[in-house]
This record gives C-alpha cells, sequence and structure tokens, in this order.
C-alpha cells in the first residue's frame, strides 16, 4: 500500500507515520512539481523494534543548487543522530538501511524553480535478511565515522587509524590516555621483564617532574620505577600522579597522559575485574567488550551472552550467568514461547478500561471518542460532551446557539426565522406576512421588527401608531417654507401644501410645493462684458484675469465694463530685464547670452561651456553672458584664442635630470626623468638609485639564492643543488640514491636522502635494517599468543579460540554452532573455550551430559492436576472432567460448570445447577416432558373438556367406518373393542385447533336412542341448529352420545 504522506511548513506540524513490510514516500505533489517555500519532516517508524528500515529512491529530480531545495536522511528521529548530506540535482541519493525501527526524511523547498520531487521505497529488513549483504551502509555521509567506515550486513562499523581507539559515542576517535586503554593493553605496555622506557615522564603530586630510567611490572597493576636522577619505587598503574609517555611501539605518533588522582578505584581497582569509573563519589565497575556486569555481583564481568545476536532474544537481552541469558519484552508486548515478542492487547480486557472506543498500538493503546461531539477527558478514558456552542467556528449560528448531549442546534430572536440550513436567521417579513393591514397607509419592515409610515404630508397619529393625521405645513413649516423652499405665501392643499409666491430670483415648481431659482445668465450671458455667474436668487459679472471690473451707471442702471490692466507699469511685472505689456497679460524677455528661466520673469545666465567646451580645446571658463579659453600646465594657448600647443621642458636645462644617472624625456604638457636598467628613480624625481633585486621576489627570478650586483643580480643554491644551465636561476635537485647509500630502500628528498626498511624492520645507523621482535616488545598486541617472524608476527589463539579477522584477537569458537562439535541433543550453551548442555524446561540431563530425557511429571502426585493428568514431550497438562472448567490462574484445579448460567442450560423453566452437571425442573402446574428441558401444562377443566369433544367425535367416526365394514358383508378387525368400537391403535393426536362448529355439525348422523341400544340412557337432540346466543362448546355436547366413563381410554398408562 501507499502512504500520501502531507507537507508543512513548520516541522513541528508532521506527525509518525507507521510503516508496513513495505512503503512509498513521496514529494508534496508527486509527480507533479513540489510546492514553493516547504519544510517537511516524513517520520517514519515501524512497530515492530527488532526491524530496520531500507530506504531506496527510484525517482529523483530537484533544483541542482542544494542551497536551494534539498534532501537529508537522518538515522532515527533525534536531530543530534547521524544526519547525511545534501542531496539535490537528479542523480538519486545512494540506498540506506537504519539502524533502528526509525528513519526521517528531510525535504526542503525554496521560492522558485520547483521540479517533480522524488519517489522512495520503504522496506522493512531484519539481520538476518540475505539483501543486506549488498547494501553499502557507509555511502551515506560515510556512516557518520569520523575516520574509517566498515558495511557489514547493513550494519556499520566505525574504525581508526592505528595508535587511535573507539571512543563511547561509536564514531569518533581520539588517542587514548594509558588509563583509558584495555586492561590486557597496560599489562603488555609495562611488561614483566625489565627494560629502559626512552621519553617516558612521571609528575607527582607535589608537581615535581622525574625521569624514568628502568620500569617493570611487578603486581598485575604496580610498576617497579627507577629514576634517572635516583630513587626507585613502586606505583599503581592507575594511581597517582601523572604519567607522559612517547614509546616506539604501535602507538609511537601519539602522546598518551594519564590524569588520575585519588579516587574510590585507585585502591584495588574498587573491586571490579575490568575497568573501574567513578560515578557520583563511588566506583562504578564496567566490562571489556564481549563481557557484561553480572546481575548477581556488581563488581564481577561475565561473557556477554548477548553479544552474539542480542542472545537470541527479539527485544531486551540480559544476561544472568556465563552461559544464560534472559529475553525479556517492554512494556506493552509479551514474550512468546519461541522469544519473540508479541504487542499486548489492552483493548481486548475491558476496552481498556476507554468510555467508548479503544485503538491499540505496538506495545501502547489509547482511549477515543467515538462521535465527533465528545472529546476526550483529562483521565484519557472517558469522553465529554463538547459544548459546541463555545467555539462560532463549529456551530456557525448566526444568533443563538442551544447546546444539547452529543449535539447542539441553532435558535433565533423574536422577528427572525431559521432558514433552511439550520444555521442563518432571516428576517420575518411582518408586513408581507399579513401585519402591513393592520397600517392605514403604509407598513415599513425592519429588522426583527416593523412599524407603520404615511405618505408625504402626513405623519403618525401619536395617539395610534397605526393611522396617519395630516400636517398643516403653512402654519407648523412656516418657516422651512420660507427659508428652504423660498416660498413666501402658501395655502394648506391635500396631501400637501401650495406655493402661491415667491421671492425675487425663483419660479414656482411644476407640483407647486417649491420655487426654484432663475439662471439670469442663460438670457443674453446676464448682460455681463465677459463672464456672468448665476447665484441662487440673483448673479453676478466678472473679468477675466488681466481686467479689472468697471461698472457704470446710466439712468439708474448699471453698465459693467471690462479694462485691461498694465501689469509692467507695476514693479516691472517681475521681470528682471525687460517687460511687454499685452491685452489682459504681459511678458518678460532677456539680453544675448543670457535665457529666461522657468519662473518667466527670472534671466539665467547661459553656460556657453556647456556646449562643446565653447570650442575650446582644453579648459573653458564661463562668464557672466560670455566665456573664454584656458590651458592646462606644460600648455600654452594657440594665437586663435582656443587651442592649447606644448611646452617642451627638456629645452630648458635638460629638465632639471641629473645627467650622469637619469636623462630627460619630454611628454605631452610635461617631461619626466629616466633610469637605465637596474635603477629606480628617487623621491626628488631627478635622481637614480641602484635597485636590490634580492628584496622582492617578483623582482628576480633566482629558485634559492640571490645576490645583488651595481644594477643587476646573481643566482646560486643550497647544498645537494646545482645551478641550472639554461636559465641560471633554477635549483635542480641533486638525487643522492644514485650512488645506493641505503640497505634498504632509498628515497630521494628534496636536497637530501632517506633509508627506509620494509615493515617489520626499522632504520639502524641510518643506512642498515634490522628486524623488529613485535612480541617481545608488545608491538604485537595479540590477544592470547604471539610467534615473532621475520619482518612480522603471527598471533594464535588458545584451544576452544579463533583468530579473528583482525589477526590479533582470538574469539570464542561457538562450538554450539556447530554439530560436528557438540552433542546436545536439545540446548547448547557455549563456555570459553568450551560448552555445556542443557535441557529445556520439562527435561533433565542424562548421565552422559548430552542427552535430555522426558520428565514424567504425572508420575509424580498425578502432576498436581485435580482431575486428570496427561503427559506431553517436555511437559504435562492438567484436564477437567465433563461439567467442569480449569480456573483461570491455576490449571491444575477445576471448577464445576454452572450450565445454567448460559441460556438457562436449555431449560424452558427451572434450571437446578448440580456438582458436575445440572437438572431442569417446571413451574406448578407445569410437567416435565420426555426430552427432559421442555415442560407441558397440566390438564385443567377447560382442556378435559376439549379433549373429551374430540374424543368423542372421533367414536363416531369409528362406528360409521364399521357399519360400512358390515355393509360391505366384511368382518371389522378382530382388533375392534367390542364395547367401544375403537380400534386397538396408537390415538393420533389431538386437533392444535378445533375446526368451525358448523361444520362439525353437519358431519354427524341423525341417531334416535333405539338404533344405539349399547349407549347408555341420555336425552338425544336429533336436529340442532346452533345460534349465536349458544356457548359452542355446550351446544356442542347436546348433540353426542359420549361414551361412559368406563370406555374411556386410558391416557395416563399410555393407552
Amino acid at each position: 500500500f501507499k502512504f500520501r504522506f502531507f507537507f508543512c511548513r513548520n516541522r513541528a506540524c508532521c506527525n509518525i507515520e507507521n510503516v508496513a513490510d513495505r512503503s512509498i514516500v513521496t514529494s508534496p505533489n508527486h509527480p507533479r512539481r513540489y510546492p514553493a517555500n516547504s519544510n517537511c519532516e516524513y517520520h517514519l517508524i515501524n512497530p515492530q523494534p527488532w526491524k530496520r528500515l531500507r530506504l531506496r529512491f527510484t525517482s529523483f529530480a530537484l533544483e541542482t543548487q542544494c542551497e536551494y531545495d534539498h534532501v537529508k536522511v537522518r538515522d532515527g528521529f533525534q536531530p543530534a543522530s547521524c544526519t547525511s548530506k545534501a542531496f539535490c540535482g537528479t542523480q538519486s541519493p545512494p540506498e540506506f538501511v537504519s539502524s533502528s525501527n526509525t528513519l526521517t526524511i528531510s525535504f526542503h523547498t525554496d521560492g522558485g524553480d520547483n521540479r517533480a520531487g522524488f519517489r522512495a521505497v520503504v522496506e522493512t529488513v531484519v539481520d538476518s535478511s540475505p539483501d543486506l549483504r549488498s547494501v553499502n551502509a557507509c555511502a551515506l555521509a560515510n556512516g557518520c565515522c569520523k575516520e574509517s567506515c566498515y558495511s557489514t550486513n547493513g550494519h556499520i562499523h566505525c574504525g581508526c587509524s592505528p595508535g587511535k581507539l573507539l571512543q563511547d559515542d561509536r564514531t569518533s576517535c581520539s588517542y587514548p590516555s594509558y588509563c583509558d586503554l584495555p586492561y590486557w593493553q597496560r599489562l603488555r605496555l609495562f611488561s614483566p621483564s625489565t627494560r629502559v622506557v626512552p621519553g617516558l615522564h612521571y609528575t607527582d603530586e607535589m608537581g615535581q617532574r622525574h625521569r624514568v630510567g628502568v620500569i617493570r611490572r611487578v603486581r598485575p597493576t604496580f610498576v617497579h620505577v627507577c629514576w634517572l636522577d635516583g630513587g626507585c619505587a613502586d606505583y599503581r598503574m592507575c594511581g597517582h600522579g601523572k604519567w607522559d609517555i612517547s614509546l616506539e611501539n604501535p602507538f609511537s605518533q601519539m602522546r598518551t597522559l594519564a590524569n588520575v588522582t585519588s579516587s574510590p578505584c585507585g585502591r584495588h581497582n574498587g573491586g571490579c575485574d575490568h575497568d573501574c569509573q567513578v560515578r557520583n563519589g563511588l566506583p562504578q565497575c564496567s566490562c571489556f567488550n564481549g563481557y557484561a556486569v553480572s546481575p548477581m555481583n556488581r563488581s564481577q564481568c561475565i561473557l556477554n551472552g548477548c553479544s552474539d545476536n542480542n542472545g537470541g532474544c527479539s527485544d531486551v537481552c540480559t544476561p544472568i550467568s556465563p552461559t544464560e541469558v534472559r529475553c525479556t519484552c517492554r512494556t506493552g508486548w509479551t514474550l512468546r514461547p519461541d522469544g519473540s515478542c508479541v504487542d499486548v492487547d489492552e483493548c481486548a480486557t475491558k476496552n481498556g478500561g476507554c468510555a467508548q472506543r479503544c485503538v491499540n498500538s505496538p506495545g501502547s493503546f489509547r482511549c477515543e471518542c467515538e462521535f465527533p461531539q465528545y472529546t476526550m477527558a483529562e483521565d484519557g478514558r472517558n469522553c465529554t460532551d463538547v459544548n459546541e456552542c463555545l467555539d462560532e467556528t463549529v456551530h456557525h449560528c448566526q444568533q443563538s446557539c442551544v447546546n444539547t448531549i452529543g449535539s447542539f442546534f441553532c435558535n433565533c430572536r423574536e422577528g427572525f426565522v431559521l432558514s433552511a440550513n439550520g444555521r442563518t436567521c432571516n428576517d420575518f417579513d411582518e408586513c408581507y406576512r399579513g401585519a402591513g393591514m393592520r397600517c392605514q397607509q403604509k407598513c415599513q419592515n425592519t429588522p426583527g421588527s416593523w412599524h407603520c409610515t404615511c405618505h408625504q404630508g402626513y405623519r403618525i397619529n401619536p395617539l395610534h401608531n397605526m393611522t396617519c393625521l395630516d400636517i398643516p405645513e403653512c402654519t407648523e413649516e412656516a418657516d422651512m417654507i420660507r427659508e428652504e423652499a423660498n416660498c413666501l405665501d402658501c395655502q394648506e392643499a391635500t396631501p400637501m401644501y401650495e406655493c402661491l409666491r415667491c421671492r425675487p430670483g425663483y419660479e414656482i415648481s411644476f407640483n407647486r410645493t417649491w420655487c426654484n431659482d432663475i439662471d439670469e445668465c442663460q438670457t443674453n450671458n446676464g448682460d455681463c462684458p465677459q463672464i456672468c455667474t448665476n447665484t441662487r436668487g440673483s448673479f453676478n459679472c466678472l473679468c477675466r484675469p488681466g481686467y479689472t471690473k468697471m461698472d457704470l451707471f446710466d439712468n439708474g442702471k448699471i453698465n459693467s465694463l471690462c479694462v485691461n490692466i498694465n501689469e509692467c507699469s507695476t514693479n516691472n511685472a517681475g521681470c528682471s530685464d525687460t517687460c511687454t505689456d499685452l491685452p489682459g497679460n504681459y511678458s518678460c524677455s532677456c539680453p544675448n547670452g543670457t535665457r529666461l528661466s522657468s519662473d518667466a520673469h527670472t534671466c539665467l545666465d547661459i553656460n556657453e561651456c556647456l556646449n562643446n567646451n565653447g570650442g575650446c580645446s582644453q579648459i573653458c571658463n564661463n562668464t557672466m553672458g560670455s566665456h573664454f579659453c584656458a590651458c592646462r600646465r606644460g600648455y600654452r594657448l594657440s594665437e586663435d584664442g582656443f587651442g592649447c600647443v606644448d611646452i617642451n621642458e627638456c629645452m630648458d636645462n635638460d629638465g632639471g635630470c641629473n645627467g650622469n644617472t637619469s636623462r630627460c624625456v619630454n611628454s605631452a604638457g610635461s617631461y619626466r626623468c629616466a633610469c637605465g636598467t637596474g635603477y629606480d628613480l628617487e623621491d626628488d624625481m631627478h635622481t637614480c638609485e641602484d635597485v636590490n633585486e634580492c628584496s622582492s621576489m617578483e623582482l628576480n627570478s633566482c629558485n634559492q639564492i640571490c645576490t645583488n650586483t651595481a644594477g643587476g643580480y646573481e643566482c646560486s643554491c643550497f647544498t645537494g643543488f646545482n645551478l641550472s644551465d639554461t636559465d641560471q636561476a633554477t635549483c635542480q635537485d641533486i638525487n643522492e640514491c644514485l650512488d645506493q647509500p641505503c640497505d634498504g630502500t632509498c628515497i630521494n628528498t628534496v636536497g637530501s636522502y632517506q633509508c627506509r626498511c620494509p615493515e617489520g624492520f626499522r632504520v639502524q645507523n641510518r643506512h642498515f635494517c634490522a628486524d623488529i621482535d613485535e612480541c617481545a616488545e608488545g608491538i604485537a598486541m595479540c590477544q592470547q599468543q604471539c610467534r615473532n617472524t621475520q619482518g612480522g608476527f603471527q598471533c594464535q589463539c588458545n584451544v576452544g579460540f579463533h583468530l579473528q579477522r583482525d589477526q590479533l584477537r582470538c574469539k570464542d569458537i561457538n562450538e554450539c554452532r556447530r554439530a560436528d562439535r557438540n552433542c546436545c541433543n536439545q540446548n547448547c550453551n557455549n563456555t570459553a573455550g568450551s560448552f555445556r548442555c542443557g535441557c529445556q524446561n520439562g527435561f533433565y540431563l542424562d548421565s552422559d551430559e548430552c542427552t535430555c530425557r522426558d520428565v514424567l511429571e504425572c508420575s509424580n502426585q498425578n502432576g498436581g492436576c485435580e482431575h486428570t493428568c496427561i503427559e506431553e514431550a517436555g511437559s504435562f497438562r492438567c484436564e477437567c472432567r465433563p461439567g467442569y472448567v480449569q480456573d483461570e490462574f491455576n490449571t491444575t484445579q477445576c471448577h464445576d460448570i454452572n450450565e445454567c448460567e448460559r441460556n438457562n442450560g436449555g431449560c424452558e423453566q427451572l434450571c437446578a445447577n448440580t456438582d458436575g452437571s445440572f437438572q431442569c425442573a417446571c413451574q406448578s402446574t407445569f410437567e416435565l416432558q420426555l426430552d427432559g428441558r421442555t415442560c407441558a401444562a397440566c390438564p385443567t377443566c377447560q382442556s378435559f373438556r376439549e379433549l373429551q369433544s374430540a374424543f368423542s367425535l372421533m367414536v363416531v367416526e369409528i362406528r360409521q367406518l364399521r357399519d360400512k365394514f358390515t355393509d360391505m358383508g366384511m368382518e371389522p378387525p378382530t382388533s375392534v373393542l367390542p364395547d367401544t368400537g375403537l380400534f386397538a391403535a396408537t390415538l393420533p393426536p389431538l386437533p392444535q385447533q378445533t375446526t368451525t362448529h358448523q361444520q362439525q355439525f353437519t358431519s354427524l348422523p341423525q341417531t334416535t336412542p333405539s338404533e344405539n341400544p349399547s349407549t347408555p340412557t341420555k336425552d338425544v337432540v336429533t336436529e340442532i341448529k346452533p345460534s349465536e346466543e349458544n356457548d359452542p362448546v355446550d351446544v356442542f355436547f347436546q348433540g353426542i352420545d359420549l361414551p361412559s366413563s368406563d370406555t374411556m381410554p386410558d391416557f395416563a398408562n399410555g393407552k
């Protein structure tokens, strides 16, 4: 199946997703372009902790610059976990296998050039998967190893260069201090034989430094030291003081420094078998690789059976003895007989204590609420009702919300109705629904209400707000009519009023309720000479700019004239030079060499130098209204006043240059003093001095030695070099190895040479090679046995061990894994150099120490079983007799099954439990049937009468059958009862429902007492007509000749 993982801009929103045995992980929108500005983290986990995750990218297309878009892989969830480099472009990242059941993929994008993204396959694998052999786990970030990385079955093993040890983080390397070395390496570093240790110093607790002359190990943890400055003493190998060691051995490239002060570990190694470390002021023991601290004695180290394939455990492995381990599971898991861990389904027991839904998860469970209207309570078990009314984003009610148990509903205020969506409230239009019929004129609807309004000229009756009264405008609103309507006289009218006279400059409107302004400018421009402007009730005459208005009175009438204004007469109209008056306007002007500025009044100078440099060849100087030309230093102005001619300074006293060492060189506009080769011009710019070419690498080409000369330099070489004949500057190395000065290999060096010996040999007297006895000098570091060879050594192991791939350490041979090396038929427990057979539970080891025999548990007190004991291979089981069940917690005990508790034991009425069984019973007036479970009612008077009726009918029919035998001349069967006329056959079952009485009556024969003399004396009715007033049963028996009691069948005896 396929997982579609969401993307998020914030890493906190990304969840952890479970991964099945094979899952697909894709970038957002894949295979379409991924979104911009995303920061996604895919947290992958498999619920089975012993499985690992294998990641392969099947499609990969990102931006080529990793600082913009990239993918990173992290081994686990923690930010400090091993993280790969950033991958981008179209080259897929290498295959990766996690070290646990968790894995993280980080995906980052920027704002542009988005592409198809990636698609990856995530599979679960175990350590035994054969596919892991081809996986190079070091291909991704070098396995996060700081130095060397080795991949074995998908596992990463970090390694270190010679002389370094792997640190506790299992990735970094460092040179060890002496006391950090394994115990067996310490013993080899200080051998029991007396020896001289060059370069070894010891600084005592007083800070005094002593040089060691001779050192010898006298006890497993003590050495006997004699100082060169005198005196000998015994010292603990990791005790007081500080050792400063530099030895010619595999650690010759390091300087080990052991800083050990007085501590609980300083005396007898803290009682520890292997290493001792101080934690919170107390000694804490730890063991070497392949060993573990004994749970019985925390200072003792035993073989760690968990180090080999986790002891066969799928989860937690704890060593309990040198040959035994205990497999356990983490909380939420239970141990199977095969040693694997299976998840505990907490939900199977009382629903996990959850009030509604219980969801099981690997190693845990969680409670959930089945419906979204509930939320989980603080106890994590119960569900409480969600008050949806508290969150508007949930209920979306427009006005009010009413919460209910498990739900809610919306409500509206008075004057509103709830819409069909159940959320919004619509206004109830009372005017449309009939309320408007109560208004005299108009009805006005409002949100949630309504009110009556009136036509223009009317107002609401204050005594009855649904009727309207006419407004006397000319009386009550006279001021408004006069000021706003400009009506001077009015009279009342219906529905409003009528204007009779307007203000001057106004005329009555068409509805006669308003006075409109008269626009006098529309008629002959209002008699204005230029501009006419209308006003309310009047008008104004205006003149254009540059003119002034002049009013003339002619026969009592005002005539307006517009006269031109001479602006130049006043302050020259602001012009800085010449002002010219124009009709209604004026203009300013400027003389030659100047121009009018943007304010149209000021005259500005024209800079002729801006146009082709004013015609000047070099310098142009602008003046007010004109300009002139000039020349730079070293030039003079030509006769035309525009060009410049060069001045030759060398014609005058050679320009002042010193004729002995320098000469004058003229140039355009200037001159200079020049010097010959190997000389430089001094600060006075006229005198020359010799240049020291040897003081600067840029001025000479000598390869090694430079010697300055007057106006030049000479090159020479160091010892071991010759000066090249070609350039007289380069030094060539002399190859001393051509003379073969070395016993081994001669390596020419720059200016010298070195003698080197093959591995396993060392140089003596600079030229000769001597074999190194690695075993005697402690260089070999063999764990058990060492044999020196010419130029090397060989490590060997004791019996029961084999040499590991590093050719140094010895590993115990696990005889239990090879059938030809052990004789055990069940369990085999490996020991150091040997093995021991063991038996499974229910078996015992025979005297041959190889064969396991079955223990017959049932022969001893019936195996403790209360009922039956059954032997099984390696075990036994208890069973209970029928009617009993085994105790849930003690399977040897049996408890009676109360059959009555389940379906009442199958009994129809009453059930009584007994020891190992049960019995059915019936209530009073009922009788238990032959099946032992059902009950039938005992006969009553009514039921007996019904039985009599049915039996009488059969008697009649049998008699008729007997008469038919007689009419046919045949004898009835001999089995006919002579006194009753019944066949001696089993009577048929009584009918469940009697047919209608009318049908029964019609089938009865019409008899008289003389036709049946054997019938007891009784009144017989020959013709019966049933009616609705008669009881059907009573009528039935009135027409039947019942037999006597002695002829009735004996039902009690089954007849």
